[in-house]
């Protein structure tokens, strides 16, 4: 799938809410669709959904993978303190579970993890230990992270902190961080 985030003749949506999907195969349009505001990231389950991360309205669309209508939109939960609510902005979506997909929030510094078989969030993460809170973790503005990477067996997800050049290492079951690993300079994606 491909954000066109505009007019194109292979792309009758003509808003900033629309993708592609590209046949490899035959190295062309197979389809063009709807999704919510901004596009910019979107993974395929096993199941055959395609998940796509919209910053800019804060949500995940999902459809099956021949749809040109958008199937379901996931409102991703707003963390708020005493400065206000940060956007959330969604930029990268994983996974390599059948139940869940992961979506990184660069916007306030979290990881949404979804239920797949109902489309729903399930659970917040936080990616800095500050941050952590119960039941939700409070906004972090900082850490931005823009990119997930998941072990095989689905237990750890590592995020990717652009904001602090860090790397989260965080278990998949409650959300604990194992350990922020600081970098060198900021991770790029």
């Amino acid at each position: 799938a491909i954000s066109t985030n505009g007019t194109g003749q292979a792309n009758p949506f003509l808003n900033s809410g629309s993708f592609s999907r590209i046949d490899v195969a035959g190295d062309s349009v197979a389809s063009a669709g709807s999704t919510g505001l901004a596009p910019t990231h979107a993974m395929l389950t096993n199941s055959g959904r395609l998940y796509i991360a919209n910053s800019g309205d804060d949500t995940i669309s999902v459809s099956a993978l021949t749809a040109t209508t958008q199937g379901t939109t996931i409102n991703l939960v707003q963390l708020c303190d005493s400065l206000g609510c940060p956007p959330i902005t969604p930029i990268f979506v994983n996974s390599t579970e059948a139940n869940r997909v992961y979506v990184a929030d660069a916007g306030n510094g979290s990881i949404s993890v979804i239920d797949t078989s109902l489309n729903v969030v399930a659970n917040t993460f936080a990616v800095s230990p500050a941050n952590v809170g119960s039941p939700l973790p409070s906004p972090d503005r900082v850490s931005q992270p823009i990119a997930l990477a998941e072990l095989p067996n689905g237990t750890k997800i590592y995020s990717a902190n652009q904001g602090t050049n860090s790397v989260s290492s965080i278990n998949t079951q409650d959300g604990t961080i194992n350990r922020v690993i600081s970098l060198s300079a900021a991770p790029v994606w």
